[in-house]
């Protein structure tokens, strides 16, 4: 599936980045071929992923759906931290 570019709002924008993840933090990261999982937990009314891998020296979580917008696909961004090394090795092969 081919992905071209980001569904961001003032809903979206405001969440991500009140936990000091900027934008272009999020975009670079997301097109760079992250380590991706379905969030099972989380997908009801439309698929959810998580994308979760190191951005430098920190780790980053990522929640987004993909929408389909103007017929072309996009990344919607749910929510965006920095994670925890103990929250790597809790998750990591067990998403």
């Amino acid at each position: 599936m081919k992905i071209e570019g980001f569904d961001w709002d003032n809903g979206n924008k405001l969440k991500v980045q009140k936990h000091g993840v900027t934008i272009d933090e999020i975009e670079v990261f997301l097109l760079n071929n992250p380590i991706i999982y379905l969030d099972r937990k989380n997908s009801h009314d439309e698929i959810r992923y998580i994308a979760f891998d190191y951005f430098g020296s920190k780790l980053l979580f990522i929640s987004f759906t993909i929408r389909k917008i103007d017929e072309v696909q996009k990344f919607r961004v749910i929510s965006a931290r920095y994670a925890h090394k103990k929250e790597w090795d809790k998750f990591y092969g067990k998403i």
